[in-house]
């Protein structure tokens, strides 16, 4: 070969060898350029999820303090049952009273008129037999009486028993709502 004819062959050949030297370059570049945008996009990912789980950690607790407020509730509605238990109990037994003495009134009644009908009898006996009639009629009020301020505690037992239903009501919506954006 001569050489002009050397020149210019090699003048072909060097910007064909050089391409894929810059191709390698284009490539690396494009390559690093992309990982750069997967890190940056990973990072905001990052961050994304850091916030997220600092609003599940802000959640999960407030469930936490919903349970604990829950369970104060749950032993005090308990408590509110026992106590009204107690009142009807007490209510029970003092309609049992009640009954007792109202059985017993006739029965003083229906003495009253015997002793009465009996012609023999002393002013004293029927006389007797009215102030047994009178303890027994304030017996009886005296037990009215408490008969009806057990029945206004016990409404209010029932009261607190609703707000008390109704308040474990509103957490475990809240309870449920909370899960359900966990």
């Amino acid at each position: 070969m001569t050489r002009p004819r050397a020149l210019a062959t090699l003048a072909l050949l060097v910007p064909v060898t050089l391409l894929p030297a810059c191709g390698l370059t284009v490539e690396r570049t494009e390559r690093v350029q992309g990982l750069e945008r997967n890190l940056a996009a990973s990072e905001a990912r990052g961050q994304e999820l850091t916030t997220r789980v600092g609003e599940l950690e802000r959640t999960l607790e407030a469930e936490r303090r919903a349970r604990g407020d829950l369970t104060a509730i749950e032993r005090r509605l308990a408590a509110a049952r026992r106590d009204l238990g107690s009142a009807q109990q007490g209510r029970s037994a003092a309609e049992q009273e009640a009954a007792t003495l109202s059985r017993r009134l006739e029965e003083e009644s229906r003495r009253l008129a015997a002793v009465q009908g009996e012609a023999g009898q002393s002013q004293a006996m029927v006389e007797q037999r009215r102030m047994q009639v009178a303890e027994a009629d304030r017996r009886l009020t005296a037990l009215r009486d408490e008969a009806a301020a057990e029945q206004r505690r016990l409404g209010a037992l029932r009261g607190d028993a609703a707000a008390a239903d109704a308040r474990v009501a509103a957490l475990n919506a809240r309870a449920a709502e909370e899960e359900r954006r966990l």
